[in-house]
């Protein structure tokens, strides 16, 4: 969890919320509001068992027994944030050199991303069909990566994913030539229409009032 961030809410992401108060304990917390006699609101949601990050709190106790504190989970974290940083600032530098994006189109160079290292590939694709779809959440990991070995191969043609229409340009893009692929928007599909019934079907045996 980042100390500071977007707000994760559609229509929301220019708000900035802020999180002062990572590096304190649920303990040391509790006994400094206790000192200056100040209440607090518990948010069930901390203790419901449905989230992951809940079920892995109730093991810290039994991890803290086999030689692994909490201080070391931390660290890890931190460290992990660190690499994820790093990561993201060469997924942008990658997207702001082999990438164009205007209204709601997105071109990519495959040929730069075929040689970049896969993690920051697959992070560029998937920043590029955020960007396009409008979508908050990535694709699954798996569809993710299919896509990409199919990007960078020289049969790709056409395939959708996270409600994009990714392809070859018709022809030679302006900036990456032909080793280029189009990520714009997918069509709505059409919705099927609805039948239709007549006074004689009705008198054919469909109930009246129970019309799909």
């Amino acid at each position: 969890m980042n100390a500071a961030g977007a707000l994760p809410m559609p229509g929301l992401q220019s708000v900035r919320l802020l999180r002062p108060l990572l590096d304190l304990g649920r303990g040391e917390l509790r006994d400094y509001l206790n000192r200056r006699g100040a209440s607090w609101f518990d948010d069930p949601m901390n203790d419901d068992l449905r989230f992951a990050r809940n079920r892995i709190r109730k093991l810290i106790p039994a991890l803290a027994e086999a030689g692994i504190p909490a201080g070391r989970i931390v660290d890890a974290s931190r460290h992990l944030a660190r690499a994820r940083t790093a990561l993201d600032c060469a997924t942008q530098a990658f997207l702001a050199e082999h990438a164009e994006f205007g209204g709601s189109t997105a071109i990519l160079d495959t040929e730069a991303l075929a040689n970049l290292p896969r993690e920051i590939g697959l992070r560029a694709l998937s920043q590029a069909l955020l960007r396009v779809s409008a979508r908050e959440y990535r694709p699954r990991f798996a569809r993710l990566e299919r896509l990409f070995d199919a990007i960078i191969s020289s049969g790709f043609r056409r395939q959708t994913l996270a409600g994009c229409c990714i392809e070859r340009p018709g022809r030679s893009s302006p900036a990456f030539g032909l080793n280029s692929v189009s990520i714009r928007p997918e069509a709505p599909r059409k919705a099927l229409a609805r039948p239709r019934y007549t006074g004689s079907d009705l008198a054919e045996g469909v109930p009246d009032g129970k019309l799909p």
